[in-house]
């Protein structure tokens, strides 16, 4: 776990603040919002076995790209926000890109966490504890919130959820929470990792959480970890399931470090995947 800590906070700090969100993207009835929290850049040793024939085919330069996002839908009866960022508190952007989207806090109906790392649920309450989404419901599935409030006891997380306590659900993977969006098991990088089968009318996206954190290097090589990953074994098989799913049935993937505006369709490639599209907004 200290090595996790440790991975995480040489991430964060090679990132420079951003206050920014991508134009939004129609998606069948649905209208998707890539919010910007923090863009910035992260070594190569944040790679599990990367060789040096590897680095310097995909990342010449030894800078990984590194960015956080959080994504908006709005359905046409609901406003979701998968992940929150960061948090001001902690410098945070996500706030200023949801205003710059016309949205305000009140206005989420719902929020779904992919997994209890900070910069995915940082965002939940201010730095006096309070809510940040006064109306909103938070899920989060049940191993991710049994792992760490339970096994690893996690005082960030315990204040986060504290001013949801009655707003609080937990969902099984397969299950469809709400209308519309379907958790999809990727655990691996956490125990509970979550990704989101997200469809309103025509429309689909898949919100795929961590399971790409340096897309640089690991669609081409899908089977390379990072330092942060629970279990590094477990964490690549998520990540090929789930692209498979992407690039099979051509389901653009929201993720959360993908760079802007993160969403992108998949294609197979060799032994791997390739970026085959960017869906750009209007």
């Amino acid at each position: 776990m200290k090595q996790v800590i440790l991975s995480l906070a040489m991430l964060f700090l090679l990132m420079e603040t951003a206050a920014a969100h991508a134009a939004s993207v129609k998606l069948g009835s649905m209208q998707v919002f890539p919010l910007l929290d923090m863009q910035g850049e992260s070594p190569v040793s944040l790679l599990v076995g990367a060789t040096e024939e590897q680095i310097a085919r995909y990342v010449p330069d030894g800078k990984l790209k590194s960015q956080i996002l959080a994504f908006l839908v709005k359905f046409p009866d609901r406003t979701v926000l998968f992940d929150t960022g960061l948090g001001a508190a902690r410098g945070g952007k996500m706030m200023d890109a949801l205003k710059e989207a016309n949205v305000s806090p009140s206005d989420i109906d719902a929020v779904f966490l992919t997994h209890l790392h900070m910069d995915h649920f940082g965002g939940l309450a201010d730095a006096g504890g309070k809510a940040v989404f006064p109306r909103a419901e938070v899920y989060v599935s049940r191993v991710e919130r049994d792992w760490w409030l339970d096994e690893k006891k996690d005082e960030n997380v315990k204040k986060a959820f504290a001013p949801y306590e009655d707003r609080l659900r937990v969902f099984e993977f397969g299950e469809t929470p709400l209308p519309g969006i379907t958790a999809v098991d990727t655990s691996g990088h956490t125990p509970g990792h979550a990704a989101f089968h997200v469809k309103a009318g025509d429309g689909e996206l898949l919100v795929a959480g961590d399971i790409l954190h340096f897309a640089e290097i690991q669609l081409p090589l899908p089977q390379m970890a990072v330092k942060y990953d629970t279990d590094p074994e477990k964490a690549p098989q998520a990540r090929k399931y789930l692209l498979d799913m992407a690039a099979e049935k051509n389901i653009p993937v929201a993720g959360m470090h993908c760079p802007v505006p993160g969403i992108w369709r998949i294609a197979a490639s060799g032994g791997g995947y390739e970026k085959s599209g960017v869906i750009q907004g209007n």
